[in-house]
């Protein structure tokens, strides 16, 4: 008899600290040069953005402002590591 143990599946390995900073690479990159289809596929459909003070912006409009207009400038990378995005203006929250 085949022990229950052996039947379930070993979990997925857990994604490290490279996984997730390439990703945020790739999105902030995306942010900047507004490649629509890449963003689209990096937020998920039940993205919400929260602003420091609490605000919700939905996946929708956040999307719709990326598209209309130009509010990430340019990605700053510091010995090969992201350090920080340039904003050309502020998303606004209705």
């Amino acid at each position: 008899m085949t022990p229950v143990n052996a039947l379930i599946p070993a979990p997925a390995a857990t994604p490290g600290a490279a996984f997730f900073r390439a990703l945020e690479v790739e999105r902030t990159r995306a942010l900047v040069a507004r490649d629509m289809p890449t963003i689209e596929r990096l937020h998920a459909p039940d993205y919400e953005l929260i602003s420091p003070p609490g605000r919700v912006m939905s996946r929708e409009r956040y999307l719709s402002l990326l598209a209309a207009d130009v509010f990430y400038a340019g990605l700053v990378v510091v010995g090969g590591l992201m350090a920080g995005v340039l904003f050309r203006r502020w998303v606004g929250f209705s």
